[in-house]
């Protein structure tokens, strides 16, 4: 099971799913994520491109797009490289949102979404709590332009990834 919600997450080395909970009670699923033992990270403002090991770690959740009508939660133990500098720095998985508590795919289906319809009909339909959308609003208003450019893309991107294309039309 682990393998196949890791194929339909793109989720790929040193990455991996750990374990999967699902309560029907509470329409959740719950997807652990770990990274292998001895694995390297690159920090993107490292312009060596150097690899490091985690010096320790850090527990973090995002909201995901839901799985079928279940809300879908990514947990992870989240490295953090020291570069010799004592200022230990978090590494972004790459299925993290520009803000905390949402996958990238999560943050662009919320854009488009809000170009359709007004706020409060996306804050019924994903359930996000008012507090959040205001941390996500702010953020939205400030990079609008940017984000809507990435909110395509990343859709774009993952619909082509999934989608059959008829080559016959």
């Amino acid at each position: 099971m682990e393998d196949l919600f890791q194929t339909a997450l793109g989720i790929t080395s040193p990455w991996y799913i750990e374990s999967l909970t699902f309560d029907v009670e509470n329409s959740r699923l719950d997807v652990f994520i770990n990274f292998q033992r001895g694995a390297t990270f690159k920090d993107p403002e490292d312009p060596s491109g150097k690899e490091y090991k985690a010096y320790d770690t850090v527990r973090k959740q995002w909201r995901h797009m839901n799985f079928f009508q279940h809300e879908c939660y990514l947990h992870a133990r989240v490295p953090r490289i020291d570069r010799g500098d004592n200022k230990p720095r978090l590494i972004s998985p790459p299925w993290s949102g520009r803000l905390s508590g949402f996958t990238l795919l999560f943050e662009a289906f919320l854009i488009q979404l809000c170009r359709s319809m007004p706020v409060h009909h996306v804050n019924k339909l994903t359930g996000i709590p008012t507090i959040a959308y205001g941390r996500y609003w702010s953020f939205t208003s400030i990079q609008l332009g940017e984000m809507r450019i990435t909110a395509k893309s990343t859709l774009s991107a993952w619909m082509k990834r999934r989608l059959p294309v008829d080559t016959n039309t």
